[in-house]
C-alpha cells in the first residue's frame, strides 16, 4: 500500500518516469559525425608586399637608359616627399638653409616606412620578354637599400632597422648592408653591371649558394646608384652621365666620389646647424657652407633640431 506522499496530488499512482530520450541518429541510423574543426584564420598579409613602388626599366639604348635613369630617381624622390607630408600633417618635411644670402629647402628624409625600386631587365635580354621585375626594397628613414624580394619572400641585410615588421616577414642575409670594403669601390658600374646586378637577384639563393660576394656586389650597385646617387647630386649627375655614354666606371675611377658615401649622417647636422655655426673641419674638402649645400640634397632629420 502507497503511502500518502508516494501518491500524486489527486491521491492516485504517482506518474510514471518518462522514458529516456533516444539520442538522435543521422538518416542512415548512424550516430551524427562530430562538427567539422573551425579552419585556421588565414596569416597576416606581408606589408613588405604591399609597398608604394618606383619602376625603373633598363634599356639597351644609352640616352633611353639614362631617361629612365633619371626618371626613376625623381619618382623616388616624390615618394620620400609624400611619405614626408603623410607624417607631417599634409605640410611639406624640408628646413630652409641660406648660404651667402641665398636661402633654398631642402627635403628632409621621413620618420619611418618603406618603398620599392621595381628593377626591369632590358627587353629581350637573356632570353625573356616582359620578364618580371626585381623589388629593391627602401627605408624612408635613411634612403638606405634594405634587402630585395625573391618568389614573395622578403632578403634584408643582417644589420636592417626593419621599423617594427614582424621577423616572420622576413629572412636576414648572412652580411650586413655595409659598403666598407675596398674592392666594392672598384666595382663597375653602367648598363652591363646594372644587368648583371638583375640576373644575380633573379636567380638567388643558387647564386649565394656558388659565390656570396656576387650577391653582395650586385647590392652594392644598387647602393651606390640609387641611395648615394640620391642623396649626392654630383654622383648622380656623374652616374647618368656614365649611363648616357654607354661606358662603365667604378665609384671612383673619375673622381674619389666615395669619400662622401660614409659622411652623409655628418654633413647632414653640419647642414642643418646652419651657416653661422659652420666650421671646417681638417682636412675639409669643404672651404665653405655654400660648398656644402652644392654637395648634398636630401638631408638625414635625425637627431632633431634641438640636438643638434
Amino acid at each position: 500500500m502507497l503511502r500518502r506522499d508516494q501518491r500524486g496530488r489527486d491521491g492516485g499512482n504517482p506518474p510514471e518516469a518518462p522514458p529516456p530520450r533516444r539520442r538522435r541518429r543521422g538518416r542512415d541510423g548512424r550516430n551524427p559525425p562530430p562538427p567539422e574543426p573551425e579552419a585556421p584564420p588565414p596569416p597576416p598579409p606581408n606589408p613588405l608586399l604591399q609597398l608604394r613602388s618606383v619602376d625603373w626599366q633598363l634599356y639597351e639604348e644609352s640616352l633611353e637608359n639614362a631617361q629612365s635613369y633619371r626618371t626613376m630617381a625623381t619618382n623616388c624622390r616624390t615618394e620620400i616627399s609624400l611619405q614626408g607630408r603623410a607624417e607631417n600633417g599634409g605640410n611639406d618635411k624640408v628646413v630652409t638653409l641660406t648660404a651667402e644670402g641665398n636661402a633654398q629647402n631642402f627635403q628632409l628624409t621621413p620618420d619611418s616606412g618603406f618603398f620599392t625600386v621595381m628593377l626591369r631587365q632590358p627587353q629581350g635580354w637573356g632570353g625573356e620578354q616582359n620578364a618580371p621585375p626585381v623589388p629593391l626594397i627602401f627605408s624612408f628613414s635613411d634612403l638606405y637599400l634594405v634587402g630585395f624580394v625573391h618568389e614573395n619572400i622578403c632578403y634584408v641585410f643582417s644589420d636592417a632597422k626593419m621599423d617594427g615588421i614582424p621577423e616572420q616577414f622576413y629572412v636576414r642575409l648572412q652580411f650586413d648592408g655595409g659598403h666598407k670594403r675596398q674592392d666594392t669601390h672598384t666595382v663597375k658600374l653602367g648598363l652591363d653591371g646594372l644587368y648583371q646586378t638583375y640576373s644575380t637577384l633573379r636567380n638567388f639563393p643558387q647564386r649565394l649558394e656558388r659565390r656570396s660576394l656576387d650577391v653582395e656586389i650586385a647590392l652594392f650597385r644598387i647602393i651606390a646608384v640609387v641611395s648615394e646617387a640620391i642623396r649626392f647630386p654630383l654622383w648622380f649627375n656623374h652616374f647618368a652621365s656614365v649611363l648616357e655614354r654607354g661606358v662603365s666606371e667604378s665609384v671612383d675611377e673619375v673622381k674619389h666620389f666615395s669619400k662622401f658615401f660614409p659622411n652623409w649622417s655628418d654633413m647632414s647636422k653640419r647642414a642643418r646647424r646652419g651657416e653661422d655655426r659652420f666650421e671646417a673641419e681638417p682636412g675639409d674638402v669643404f672651404v665653405g657652407y655654400r660648398q656644402l649645400l652644392q654637395c648634398i640634397t636630401l638631408l638625414l632629420s635625425r637627431p632633431p633640431a634641438d640636438q643638434l
